[in-house]
């Protein structure tokens, strides 16, 4: 496990965990959780219409799970990310919500990529989460579909110590 602080956020912990991720191109990956205790997020639109999240403090545990590919040598925006936000009550013990529920959580994927016409983020509305919150540890488990891209994750199966 890596443990880290970033200047801006004191209050992020970000953990190096083997994926569990199931059903794509990228089982053998890693992915890095970043946790974000005592943090809200709000998704705010551009002057372009894009959506993207806005952080302040609040009484919930942001959670951001990240994926990237690094581009080939050489290459300028050659890299590719994907990223999940949910974002979790501190209350919370177990939540299990699907489809357009999952906007309780603010549940939003993200691509960034050269491939124009599809980076940004998008509201998840299709697909189902549950999350168990016990004893220091939040179990995970998330399949999602996102209709206006293509995307690598689709499943998510994670515990992350909070």
């Amino acid at each position: 496990m890596l443990v880290a602080n970033s200047c801006g956020n004191t209050k992020s912990t970000l953990n190096t965990v083997e994926d569990t991720i199931s059903n794509t191109p990228i089982s053998t990956e890693k992915i890095i959780v970043e946790t974000k205790k005592n943090t809200i997020y709000s998704l705010v639109e551009d002057t372009a219409g894009s959506l993207y999240p806005a952080f302040e403090t609040g009484n919930a545990t942001t959670l951001i799970f990240n994926y990237t590919e690094k581009g080939a040598a050489g290459t300028a925006d050659g890299d590719y990310t994907e990223t999940v936000h949910l974002m979790i009550p501190n209350d919370s013990n177990y939540l299990k919500l699907k489809d357009q529920n999952l906007q309780q959580l603010k549940m939003v994927f993200g691509k960034f990529c050269f491939c124009r016409g599809e980076a940004g983020y998008y509201k998840v509305t299709n697909g189902s989460v549950s999350i168990k919150n016990e004893k220091g540890l939040m179990t995970i488990k998330a399949s999602f579909e996102i209709p206006e891209t293509s995307n690598k994750i689709s499943t998510i199966e994670q515990v992350v110590i909070l």
